[in-house]
């Protein structure tokens, strides 16, 4: 009864605190290549609004529920008072052993979940196909880091202040995303000791500072401090 109220109280906290509602949906996937797909039922997050503080916060907040409930392949109830009944999901653990949760933007028919891990980094799950609608739901769901361009300027030599040589500074483990998204490219992120191939033939490694063209824009990786 403890372990069931526990669980009831930390669902009304974070739906009250954040906004955001835990559901269950179905998932349909091959498995190892076959063509007849399984059906199986994952976590989801409905994303209301656009404060990446509050995404932090429940990711924070998740991770104690899972850490409390042990065996991460249970099947779990939820109350979901809005509705006024219980709804079922699973939990699952990536091979990390982080929680893994699958966030489903604003664009109800996206075949693209974005993947959060527990270690800050933030990675798109590529499920589907189509590359505007991803590039639509990244333009509804924006986590711009820094507002203000800033000039990039090498050390050996100065160069012109020219709007192409202008560019953004963000930090290793925040994504990536402009208004000036280019539908050929898939999205990008900065994921601290790793490659990230984002569709053009350019590549962000965590842990070296280097520039690449992103929707148009210029965009200065830095090192973490």
């Amino acid at each position: 009864m403890e372990s069931l109220r526990n669980k009831k109280k930390l669902a009304v906290e974070l739906k009250d605190r954040l906004g955001h509602y835990l559901v269950a949906c179905d998932d349909r996937r091959s498995v190892k290549g076959e063509e007849n797909p399984t059906r199986r039922e994952t976590a989801q997050w409905i994303i209301k609004g656009e404060d990446p503080e509050k995404l932090v916060l429940l990711m924070s907040i998740y991770g104690k529920y899972l850490a409390m409930e042990g065996n991460t392949r249970k099947m779990i109830q939820v109350e979901d008072g809005e509705k006024g009944c219980n709804r079922r999901f699973r939990l699952e653990k990536t091979r990390e052993g982080f929680p893994k949760v699958f966030l489903r933007p604003s664009i109800p028919q996206l075949d693209y979940y974005l993947m959060t891990r527990f270690d800050g980094s933030l990675k798109w799950n590529n499920i589907g196909r189509d590359k505007r609608l991803i590039a639509e739901a990244l333009a509804s769901w924006t986590l711009e880091i820094v507002h203000k361009p800033k000039p990039f300027i090498k050390e050996e030599e100065e160069e012109e202040d020219d709007d192409e040589k202008r560019g953004i500074v963000v930090q290793i483990g925040q994504l990536v995303n402009y208004n000036g998204w280019s539908r050929e490219s898939s999205s990008s992120y900065v994921n601290s000791g790793k490659n990230v191939n984002h569709g053009n033939g350019n590549q962000i490694n965590g842990g070296v500072d280097i520039r690449t063209v992103h929707g148009g824009q210029i965009v200065n990786v830095v090192k973490k401090t």
